[in-house]
């Protein structure tokens, strides 16, 4: 056949399988599949794949999960099946069952990139960080350009204190996409880690001026004003941080440093009460406020 046929045919070929596979026979035996007598016909299987989707919809995770796993017990390499049962796992908050099913979706799945970033997100809930930076990795080498692929990839590094390799990927994806803000923040914020506080501050503040209300962004600007000892200036940014996202804990952090900073205790400490009545688990900021409390009797 002439190759430039069939360059035409092929996506058209596999774009009716894939309709065919997921719509027309949802229930349809997959390869590697057992054979069994009391297997869901595809009938069934149609009714129950609704049944599950309507569930999920609805809220109802426990009664999704049994309906999909029903389908799946019967058709355990159907992709469409893992997809769900994935998302069901998420919602329940069941990580280690999500990251099993995103990891077999990927093993079967015709677009296994469906699977990023929550394979990622799955493992880095686990805490399980070297895991979440090779499925991050593996997220990337199907598609070297995908840019959310580079964010989650340099997020990764960046979490695991991989700084240089997160600002190389932080770097290539504001390149590639110079309006991804998550991108440019991300930059500044490891330009701050690594001392180049101007450049955060540069970085994080044009991104505040596009988006005013980027709270990521107005956190780091702030962090970086701080830094360059301009405390007014970083308060101002603070406070709205704080009127746009009132349970944002790292703006209350800034401030209360900023009141120690300038010596304002009764401040710094209401501060650091309002960190811990949002996050009481805190254990730095309840010593800290301790710390404070104790020096001021």
């Amino acid at each position: 056949m002439n190759l430039k046929y069939l360059r035409i045919i092929m996506p058209f070929a596999v774009l009716f399988i894939f309709y065919w596979s997921i719509y027309v026979i949802p229930g349809a035996q997959q390869s590697g599949d057992k054979v069994n007598s009391t297997k869901l016909t595809p009938e069934q299987s149609r009714e129950l794949l609704d049944l599950s989707r309507a569930q999920l919809r609805e809220g109802k995770y426990e009664e999704a999960l049994s309906s999909t796993r029903r389908l799946h017990d019967d058709y355990p390499t159907n992709h469409v099946y893992i997809q769900q049962l994935a998302i069901i796992y998420n919602n329940l908050g069941r990580y280690k069952e999500e990251v099993e099913m995103w990891e077999d979706y990927m093993k079967v799945a015709p677009t296994p990139d469906e699977a990023c970033p929550h394979i990622g997100e799955a493992y880095r809930k686990l805490g399980l960080m070297e895991k979440m930076i090779d499925s991050c990795e593996r997220c990337l080498a199907l598609d070297a350009k995908n840019t959310d692929s580079i964010f989650f990839l340099a997020r990764a590094y960046e979490l695991s204190n991989q700084l240089d390799k997160a600002k190389k990927l932080y770097e290539q994806g504001v390149e590639l996409s110079p309006l991804y803000s998550d991108q440019g923040i991300g930059l500044a914020r490891i330009n701050l880690r690594q001392g180049r506080v101007r450049q955060a501050r540069e970085i994080a503040g044009k991104i505040v001026e596009q988006e005013p209300n980027n709270v990521d962004a107005l956190l780091v600007y702030a962090m970086a004003l701080r830094m360059e000892r301009k405390y007014a200036e970083a308060r101002d940014h603070l406070e709205r941080g704080v009127k746009l996202s009132p349970n944002y804990t790292d703006f209350y952090i800034i401030l209360g440093g900023i009141a120690e900073q300038q010596g304002k205790i009764e401040q710094a400490i209401n501060y650091y009460n309002r960190v811990l009545e949002l996050s009481p688990e805190n254990r730095d900021i309840a010593a800290r406020r301790d710390r404070l409390a104790g020096g001021r009797s």
